[in-house]
C-alpha cells in the first residue's frame, strides 16, 4: 500500500489539493511572522519564510518517508530543526537588509 505522500505524488488532482492546503498554510506562517517582526503579513520576509518552513517540511514528509512512518519521530527532530534554523537565517537576512536599506 502506497503512503500518503506517494499517493499524493501519483495524483495529479491530490498535488492541485495539497497545493491549495500548502497556500493556506503559508498564509498563516507568513501573518503570524509578520506580526512576530512587525512587518505586514505580504512583506517578502514574511512570505519568503512561510514558503522556506512548508517547503521544507513538505520535503521531508515526502522525500524523508514522514508520511510512511519509515522515519523515526527522533530523526525527524534535528532536520525539522535545520528546516527551521534555515528559515531563521533567511528571515534574519532578509530584514537585516531592509534595516540597512
Amino acid at each position: 500500500m502506497l503512503g500518503a505522500g506517494a499517493q499524493i505524488a501519483g495524483d495529479e488532482d491530490l498535488r492541485g489539493r495539497a497545493r491549495t492546503s500548502y497556500y493556506e498554510l503559508e498564509r498563516l506562517i507568513a501573518a503570524a511572522v509578520g506580526e512576530d517582526m512587525g512587518l505586514p503579513p505580504d512583506a517578502l520576509a514574511s512570505r519568503l519564510t512561510a514558503y522556506t518552513v512548508v517547503g521544507g517540511l513538505r520535503e521531508l514528509y515526502m522525500a524523508r518517508g514522514a508520511g510512511r512512518g519509515d522515519t523515526a519521530t527522533g530523526e525527524l527532530f534535528p532536520l525539522v530543526d535545520r528546516v527551521l534554523g534555515f528559515a531563521r537565517a533567511g528571515l534574519a537576512e532578509l530584514t537585516a537588509q531592509d534595516a540597512g536599506a
